[in-house]
């Protein structure tokens, strides 16, 4: 026989696509245009006429994308909610249902799910 009694609180994590990004994780620089490379017209009086000089834009420094600060250039977020699953007991043991399969939480000590710890009366 299986009694409800009570509900654990347990955090899941649901990605979201960044909204800054729209989950591409980066943004084409907009100094270089997305070449990585910055050309300027200089006077060179040497010859008398202007030359092209192309260095490193100094922006991206030379990728041509900027990562997105929102995500980390990952394109999505994890957002945490704390969900409640329901506590069942048979015969002693408590267990926990996650989706389709049930947790062990019996006993005292630490309960370690998804790296993360509950400690346990």
């Amino acid at each position: 026989m299986i009694l409800f009694a009570l509900f654990v609180a347990m955090p899941t994590f649901s990605q979201t696509r960044c909204s800054s990004c729209s989950g591409y994780g980066k943004f084409r620089c907009n100094v270089c245009g997305g070449g990585g490379v910055v050309y300027q017209q200089v006077y060179n009086p040497y010859y008398g006429f202007y030359q092209t000089v192309s260095y490193a834009c100094a922006n991206c420094g030379g990728y041509g994308a900027i990562v997105c600060r929102t995500c980390g250039g990952y394109g999505y977020v994890s957002t945490p909610s704390f969900d409640r699953f329901p506590l069942y007991n048979y015969r002693g043991t408590n267990y926990v249902k996650v989706g389709s399969s049930y947790i062990n939480i019996s006993g005292t000590g630490t309960v370690n799910i998804n790296n993360i710890k509950y400690n346990k009366p």
